[in-house]
Parts: structure tokens; sequence; C-alpha cells
């Protein structure tokens, strides 16, 4: 590639940089949204452009967004007059799993609104962890109301026996991701590796690591096992529906 295809390259990076944050930008007209995407899309695809140089490009000039977003142990982002009382252990392993999952870190916080989570990171990986957790969050609720375990106590353990399998189910494909992409670099020089690492490498600098507590042990019982069942076969969504608008963000 001689030097004025590297400066149309390297503009047109500049360019399709540009269309990615307005459509990620979630604060706009959907359609124009929807359009600036399909342009970035249809100049990826001409150039062999690959998203991940369009992050790095984002790290490297400093503009990448980096911030939190809350919600209840319902996933709900804070509504005006809703306050939780408490923050549900079960809620917290999860939690954790969705974070490693998207590339997130998750704490609780007080606020106005009650006890409430708070996910930390760069803006669609944590409102990505927002939604997933809230689509788990209820997955687990159903479950339980439909399995029979209905004491407080059974009840519980069933739901913390399903946060711990879907937790390590989310650590588990975190790590599959990885390896995929270490494979990726070694065979075709992919940099999507080294996006991550970078995005990590930002998190840890601007929030901290991930903190977790040892949660207690529960021996076999019928509602454990039941619950583990149900964490080994609820869906894991990989992304947030198209049109899904809840974006708000935590600066």
């Amino acid at each position: 590639m001689n030097h004025a295809q590297d400066e149309r390259r390297a503009r047109t990076l500049e360019k399709v940089r540009k269309l990615l944050n307005m459509a990620r930008d979630g604060r706009g007209n959907a359609n124009e949204e929807e359009i600036a995407m399909r342009q970035a899309n249809k100049l990826m695809a001409e150039y062999g452009i690959a998203e991940a140089e369009c992050d790095m490009a984002a790290i490297d000039a400093g503009e990448m967004q980096f911030g939190e977003a809350q919600c209840g142990p319902d996933g709900r982002a804070p509504a005006a007059g809703v306050v939780y009382k408490s923050a549900p252990t079960w809620c917290g392993v999860l939690g954790v799993g969705v974070g490693r999952f998207t590339d997130t870190i998750i704490a609780r916080k007080r606020t106005a609104n009650g006890e409430m989570y708070v996910f930390r990171g760069e803006r669609n990986d944590v409102l990505l962890a927002r939604w997933i957790f809230g689509v788990l969050v209820a997955s687990v609720q159903n479950e339980q109301r439909a399995s029979g375990w209905k004491g407080r106590s059974d009840a519980n353990t069933f739901k913390v026996a399903a946060a711990s399998t879907l937790a390590k189910r989310l650590s588990t494909l975190a790590e599959e991701r990885r390896a995929m992409y270490e494979q990726a670099r070694a065979t075709s020089n992919s940099r999507a590796l080294v996006v991550v690492d970078r995005k990590h490498s930002e998190l840890v600098a601007r929030f901290g690591r991930q903190q977790t507590s040892s949660t207690r042990s529960y021996r076999a019982s019928g509602a454990s096992i039941a619950g583990s069942e149900a964490g080994a076969r609820i869906n894991i969504p990989a992304g947030r529906p198209v049109g899904n608008r809840s974006n708000a963000l935590l600066n």
C-alpha cells in the first residue's frame, strides 16, 4: 500500500469512527443512527476496516466514552419513586458473571433509590451489561416461580444456585471469546484482543479491579439442584435487540 493509499485509508477510518459514534450515541433519532451504521458498515467492507481498528483509534484519540449504568436488583434503570431496600446475594453473584462477560465492573451503590448495582466501563459495554443482567434476573425469577420451591429459604437457595451456574457459564463464554481472539491474532493479525486489553487497562485505571466476596456455600438439596439445572438451561443473550433505547449513561 503506497503513501496515498495509506492517507486515504486513514481518512476513511476517521470517517467510519465518526459514523460509528453517531450510530452508537443512543440520544438522537433512531433512523439517523441506523443510516449511520449502514454507512459505516459499507465503508468498513469496502476498505477492509475492522471495528476493532475504530475502537483503537477512539482509545488513542481519548474519545472512547467511559462511565456507569445503574440498575436495581431487578435490572431496571433508576426510576422516580422506586426504592430498593436490599440487594440480594444471588443478584450480586449473577452481576459479577455478567461483568466478566461484558468486560465491565459491577459494584453496589447506596443512592436515593436505595441499594443499586452499577456497571462501570465503556459506554456500549455497560449498557449491554445492564440489559443482559435484567434479562437474566427475570429468567431466574421465572424459573423459581415455576419450580415449586416457594418457601423463603428454598426460593433463595434455588436462585443462588441458578445465579452461580449462570455466572460460571458467563465466565466460560468470556474465556472462550478471548481464546478466539488469541487465535485470530495468530492467524490473521486481528487487533480485537489488543483493543480488549487496552479497554481493560483503561477500566482498571479509572475504576479499579473487580471486587468479589465469598458466598455462603449451600449443601446439596432439591432446591439447589433444581436451581443449578435452571441456570444451565437459561438462554444467555449475546446483545441487545435492535431498537432498544434504554441508553442512559452516567459519566
